[in-house]
C-alpha cells in the first residue's frame, strides 16, 4: 500500500493534464501486460528465431559506391 499512497500522493500535485497522461500510460501498461505471454524461459529455437526477424528486408534497397573505400582527394595532404 505504500506505493500507492506514494503514486496517489505524486498524482494530485500534478496539473490536470498531466493526471489524465498518467492514467492513459497507466492503462496503455495494463493493456501491454494483459496482451503479453507471462515472463518464463525461452526456447534456444524462440531466441533463434526472434534474432532472424528482419533479416534481409532491405535487399536491393540499399547500394555502397564500388570507390567506397578509396581515400578522398580533399584528405591527401594528411
Amino acid at each position: 500500500m505504500v506505493h500507492v499512497k506514494q503514486l496517489l500522493h505524486t498524482w494530485e500535485t500534478l496539473p490536470a493534464e498531466l493526471q489524465q497522461e498518467v492514467v492513459d500510460f497507466a492503462e496503455f501498461l495494463a493493456q501491454r501486460r494483459a496482451g503479453k505471454q507471462p515472463l518464463g524461459p525461452v526456447s534456444d529455437e524462440e531466441i533463434g528465431r526472434r534474432r532472424r526477424e528482419g533479416l534481409g528486408e532491405l535487399k536491393g534497397k540499399i547500394w555502397m559506391a564500388d570507390d567506397f573505400d578509396a581515400p578522398l582527394p580533399d584528405f591527401a595532404e594528411y
